[in-house]
C-alpha cells in the first residue's frame, strides 16, 4: 500500500523530534468484528457510519473508504506551525491535540492505537493489497474543501470539557506582546 502522514515533518523522519505544523484531525474507522469480516456486513457498516458522520454538526472535510472501514478528516483553516509557539505552548497544545483525536476516536469507535501525530494513513485511489488475493482500492467518497475548522473550534465540538490553553490565537498574541516588550 501507499501512505501519507497527516501532518507535517522537517528532514523526512516521521518522530515527534521532526513535527513542525499539525494540519488537520482525523479518524482510522475499522468494522469491528475483526475476525468476521463479511463484505456485505461492512459495506453496510461503512454505509451506516457514512451517514453519521453527515447527520453530525460538524461535517467531516474528507472521507476515504478503505478496505475494512473509513479515514475521517476534519482539516485546519490554516496549517498550525508548532515553530510559532514557545516549548510550553507547544506541549500544551500537543497535549490537547491528543486529547480531541481521543474524543474523535471514542465517539465513533476508531482504532485507538491511531491516534499519534506520526500517523500513516492510506492515501486515496491506491491499493490495499495485504491479501493479494482480496486487493482493494480506496477511494474519496466526500471532499469538501470549504468544510475547514480551527483547532478551537473543533475541540469545543468534540470535547465533553474544554482543555486549558487551547486558545492558538490567544497564544499568537501574547508571543507578539511578549516580542514587543522584549
Amino acid at each position: 500500500g501507499i501512505f501519507f502522514t497527516v501532518n507535517g515533518f522537517a528532514e523526512g523522519k516521521r518522530d515527534a523530534a521532526h513535527l513542525i505544523q499539525l494540519n488537520a484531525l482525523f479518524c482510522d474507522i475499522d468494522f469491528p468484528d475483526k475476525t468476521n469480516r463479511d463484505p456485505d456486513k461492512i459495506r453496510i457498516y461503512k454505509n451506516d457510519l457514512a451517514q453519521e458522520l453527515f447527520q453530525d454538526d460538524i461535517l467531516p472535510t474528507a472521507i476515504v473508504e478503505t478496505k475494512n472501514g473509513l479515514h475521517v478528516y476534519w482539516v485546519f483553516t490554516q496549517p498550525i506551525l508548532l515553530n510559532e509557539y514557545n516549548p510550553t505552548q507547544r506541549e500544551t497544545l500537543l497535549a490537547n491535540y491528543r486529547k480531541v483525536e481521543e474524543a474523535i476516536l471514542s465517539r465513533f469507535d476508531g482504532d485507538p492505537a491511531a491516534k499519534d501525530t506520526s500517523r500513516v494513513l492510506r492515501v486515496p485511489d491506491t491499493y490495499h493489497q495485504k491479501n493479494p488475493l482480496d486487493v482493494f482500492q480506496c477511494k474519496i467518497l466526500h471532499f469538501a474543501k470549504q468544510n475547514t475548522y480551527t483547532f478551537d473550534n473543533l475541540a469545543s465540538k468534540f470535547l465533553k470539557e474544554p482543555t486549558q490553553g487551547t486558545m492558538i490565537d490567544g497564544w499568537a498574541i501574547a508571543q507578539q506582546e511578549t516580542q514587543i516588550d522584549e
